[in-house]
């Protein structure tokens, strides 16, 4: 908002009068902080507008047998005028200091800033030495333990991490006759950390991805069983094997 467009308009009287909106009204109070003769206008359209308003609370009416002469008129004139110029003062006051401690407010921040600004030239900072990126720790290999249906030798054995997966893959019958598979995974005097349907991984095997941090140190017993296309299911060899860390 430019001092040209507001001598212009009639901003001044419009703001004084209460006539402004909300956005219009403050892009014109940001003006009024470094524009001191808008400031003045606005003072005395405002002291104009009280005393006006206090002239219409308290009309004064000559008496009905009694003309009134021009002398009386004038007098009448007169004393509104200075009524006006009274209020005007007091209504100012107020809202000029309240300016005033704004601008100086405004002003002390504007020569904060500079002042920042030339230190900053006379003595500028050396940006921080780059730090260079830490290259990211290759992971480990996956353990994969293959459970195969045979009788009579010791139990596998799988190493596993507390923060990374595990894969089982189970060995599937042969010819293969079952679409899906129902496996349970319990732990031998626990209780089960896996129950689910799977579906074949290929021809030859389930396979199973496991994270790592369900299987603490024990015995582990898997159950197998087989569903075929039709609904039904057929139990089949389970497995055992150990986890370790």
């Amino acid at each position: 908002m430019d001092h040209r467009s507001i001598e212009e308009s009639d901003l001044v009287e419009a703001y004084a009068t209460g006539r402004l909106g909300a956005t219009e009204r403050a892009e014109f109070e940001a003006h009024l902080v470094d524009c001191p003769d808008c400031l003045d206008r606005v003072e005395a359209a405002q002291g104009l507008a009280a005393g006006l308003r206090t002239l219409g609370q308290a009309p004064v009416t000559a008496p009905p047998q009694q003309k009134q002469g021009r002398w009386s008129v004038a007098t009448g004139w007169a004393l509104a005028a200075s009524v006006a110029a009274l209020l005007a003062l007091g209504w100012g006051v107020t809202d000029r200091r309240r300016l005033e401690q704004a601008i100086e407010t405004e002003r002390a921040a504007r020569s904060a800033a500079e002042a920042r600004a030339r230190e900053l030239a006379q003595h500028p900072q050396e940006p921080p030495a780059p730090v260079a990126p830490r290259a990211p720790t290759p992971p480990g290999p996956v353990p994969v333990l293959t459970l195969v249906a045979t009788r009579g030798s010791d139990l596998p054995t799988l190493e596993v991490r507390e923060d990374g997966p595990v894969v089982l893959s189970v060995e599937r019958e042969s010819p293969p006759r079952f679409v899906r598979y129902q496996i349970k995974l319990s732990r031998e005097g626990g209780g089960a950390v896996l129950d689910g349907l799977f579906p074949p991984s290929s021809r030859d095997a389930v396979v199973l991805a496991v994270d790592g941090s369900i299987l603490p140190p024990g015995t582990y017993a898997l159950a197998l069983e087989g569903e075929t296309g039709g609904g039904r299911r057929v139990q089949l060899p389970g497995h055992r094997f150990r986890v370790v860390r």
